[in-house]
């Protein structure tokens, strides 16, 4: 599940609670009708903390072994999040020598190598490139796999989109009701045409557009009818020279 929201609406709050950093004025925090308990959690949290003098491996052991790890669980958890993450080569690396993508991975893999049953990882994409983040992306879907329990937030909904099932917006401390991804997309309204190699909006006069950006040299054609955003699709397909085009539902809060 995503949770979505501005600076300051309550969505660090609310994970510290579910990590037992912060107390609770009221109300219970239950996992399968059972009192949350630590061990059951693993928890990124947005301002990160890793100890920079460590190698990547020793940082990873340390969080493994304060966690009641066996050397078994341990090893294999290391071996199968290293193949998930690409880490291998960094492992025996000090981290004060590594870049930021790399030193978020081996904080989700600290996060992670007790196998808790849930895992809140709170702006988990935050600083990634884009070889990073489509790593990170992928670790988080294998988490899913695994039948996890998996809450992320993230200030961009194409992230959620990506990797969620469900989402959850919050203002001022209190939550939506839930959403499915596919329901959100299926009754968008707003249907976003990106195009390569496009800075200068050559085609922002064409028929159905609503509003048009640029992110880069790349624009994005806002449409609000399927059909006239597939229509300016084959235009596009038809004249374009180096361009790439893809097309992709908005998500739209309710």
């Amino acid at each position: 599940m995503g949770i979505i929201g501005d600076n300051g609406s309550g969505k660090s709050t609310l994970f510290k609670c579910l990590a037992h950093i912060n107390g609770y004025d009221k109300g219970l925090i239950e996992l399968n009708a059972q009192p949350l308990q630590l061990k059951d959690v693993g928890f990124l949290p947005e301002h990160k903390a890793i100890i920079e003098e460590l190698t990547a491996m020793e940082f990873v052991e340390l969080f493994a072994k304060m966690k009641g790890c066996s050397e078994e669980q341990r090893s294999k958890s290391i071996q199968e999040f290293s193949e998930r993450l690409h880490t291998f080569d960094i492992m025996h690396q000090k981290i004060k020598h590594l870049s930021k993508g790399n030193k978020q991975k081996i904080q989700i893999m600290a996060t992670c190598i007790h196998e808790p049953q849930l895992i809140i990882l709170d702006e988990p994409f935050s600083g990634l490139d884009d070889v990073n983040h489509s790593h990170m992306k992928n670790f988080i879907v294998s988490l899913k796999e695994k039948n996890k329990i998996v809450l992320l937030s993230s200030h961009r909904l194409e992230d959620i989109e990506h990797v969620c099932d469900s989402v959850c917006w919050i203002k001022d401390g209190k939550l939506s009701e839930k959403y499915s991804i596919y329901a959100l997309k299926e009754d968008s309204s707003l249907i976003h045409v990106k195009v390569s190699f496009d800075p200068y909006q050559q085609f922002k006069d064409e028929k159905g557009i609503i509003s048009v950006v640029n992110e880069g040299n790349v624009s994005v054609y806002c449409f609000d009818q399927v059909s006239q955003a597939h229509q300016f699709m084959k235009l596009i397909l038809k004249q374009r020279k180096n361009q790439s085009v893809s097309i992709h539902h908005q998500v739209m809060c309710p």
